[in-house]
């Protein structure tokens, strides 16, 4: 590129050589492209349409799909700019709110355990830890324990 530039392109052809070797699609600063990039990504984009047309696809189709892809993509990408310039919901800290009610059923006593209490919606429940029995689940355990120990180093 250096070459060109000072030795073998004239001043103004260097200066078009220099600014068209890449081009910026997406705004902002480093964030150019080589144009040779450019031309792969809406080749893949043109073909991505020509595939969906499946079976229909004429000469005729593949030159519109062709002209089209510049002009959607435009299109595309001043509504995602126009979306994204709009007012953004602020994001707010529900710390506050959370504290607040965890404070509130603390004082409520909510989390206490009163005999007989039960809820409208299930009235028949037993806790299902009172229906375990310790004894056998401890003999389960071990047995599983034995069994890994065993296995782990065949």
């Amino acid at each position: 590129m250096l070459a060109y530039e000072k030795a073998i392109l004239s001043p103004r052809q260097a200066f078009e050589y220099k600014w068209n070797i890449s081009v910026n699609t997406a705004g902002g600063i480093g964030r150019n492209i080589p144009n040779d990039n450019l031309v792969e990504i809406t080749v893949h984009t043109i073909k991505e349409q020509l595939r969906a047309q499946g079976a229909n696809v004429t000469f005729e189709s593949a030159a519109t799909a062709a002209l089209a892809v510049q002009v959607s993509n435009a299109v595309k990408n001043n509504l995602a700019e126009a979306s994204a310039s709009g007012s953004q919901t602020s994001k707010t800290d529900k710390s506050k709110d959370i504290e607040m009610i965890v404070h509130e059923l603390i004082k409520a006593d909510i989390f206490a355990e009163r005999p007989g209490r039960t809820h409208v919606a299930y009235p028949d429940f037993v806790d299902p830890v009172k229906r375990v029995n310790i004894k056998a689940l401890h003999d389960w355990l071990s047995k599983q324990k034995l069994r890994a120990a065993n296995e782990m180093y065949v």
